[in-house]
């Protein structure tokens, strides 16, 4: 019900946020959205990981994560902070090893994405 979760955060399993221009995301995101399962906020301008890191953290109901970050070797951060993450990128975590960037690991625009179609609100 949409008036509902207008009304109540808690009820969001699915935050998609793509593309808004944040530079951070709230800390305490997880106290007001307990449910979480799914996080896309790629193609933000993240000044790093620590601007998300706290909110991830605090979603430990969080499965699928779509992410930007501007130094590849802050994934490991992610992936170690979010010990429940399943996928990064629409890939299994498990299946990321050394998790680099298709660059090497160099600097640059790393996006993590999930498929828009498979998460749904209805369990």
């Amino acid at each position: 019900d949409p008036q509902r979760i207008g009304r109540d955060p808690s009820v969001l399993r699915e935050l998609r946020l793509f593309g808004n221009r944040l530079t951070s995301l709230p800390g305490d995101l997880g106290r007001h959205c307990p449910l979480l399962e799914m996080i896309d906020v790629g193609e933000n301008p993240f000044p790093g990981v620590d601007a998300v890191l706290p909110a991830l953290r605090s979603c430990s109901q969080l499965r699928h994560l779509h992410l930007s970050l501007p130094q590849a070797a802050e994934l490991r951060t992610v992936i170690s902070a979010c010990p429940q993450l399943e996928t990064l990128n629409g890939k299994p975590v498990g299946s990321m090893g050394s998790a680099r960037a298709d660059d090497g690991g160099h600097a640059g625009d790393v996006r993590f994405s999930v498929g828009s179609t498979a998460y749904h609100n209805d369990r």
